[in-house]
């Protein structure tokens, strides 16, 4: 399956999607303000061996309406906790535990398994706080440059 990435400039936020129905809404316009990137990552649609199933978070207008993703099921387990106790996380809305499946690079050196690609996570540490999630080294770079801070394992920071 096919991760598309959109960009929503009057927000300057990033989205990234597999589901049939966001890619509907956002593609005929009924969410507007997001038009596809041309960027996009692999994924799996289910669960297999090796593979580790994404999470998704949407987080309210007050912290950045956004949404947040991860393969780590601790990091998951740990936003959810902190809905329920820290206020900054209140009104984070867990959508799902598995938007997608991937497989998790090792923690340590941040190594992805053979036969897959680095994903990176990239956050814009503002207010309105929004990751964006990419394959692309050309991309990661640019938002490093940009000011964005890389989230994830192992030097290459890969999430």
């Amino acid at each position: 399956m096919t991760v598309v990435e959109y960009y929503n400039a009057g927000l300057d936020h990033f989205f990234v999607s597999s589901l049939a129905a966001d890619i509907d809404a956002l593609d005929s316009g009924r969410l507007p303000g997001w038009a596809r990137t041309g960027q996009a990552f692999g994924a799996a649609a289910g669960a297999a061996p090796g593979l580790d199933p994404v999470c998704r978070f949407y987080i309210p207008p007050a912290r950045g309406d956004s949404h947040f993703f991860s393969a780590a099921t601790d990091e998951c387990q740990a936003v959810l906790d902190k809905t329920a106790t820290d206020p900054n996380y209140a009104g984070y809305v867990y959508e799902t535990p598995a938007a997608w499946f991937t497989a998790l690079p090792g923690r340590a050196n941040g190594t992805c398994p053979a036969g897959t690609e680095p994903v990176w996570r990239l956050w814009n540490q503002r207010a309105d706080s929004n990751h964006r999630y990419t394959a692309n080294p050309a991309v990661r770079e640019a938002m490093l440059a940009g000011g964005y801070l890389a989230e994830g394992y192992g030097p290459a920071v890969v999430a």
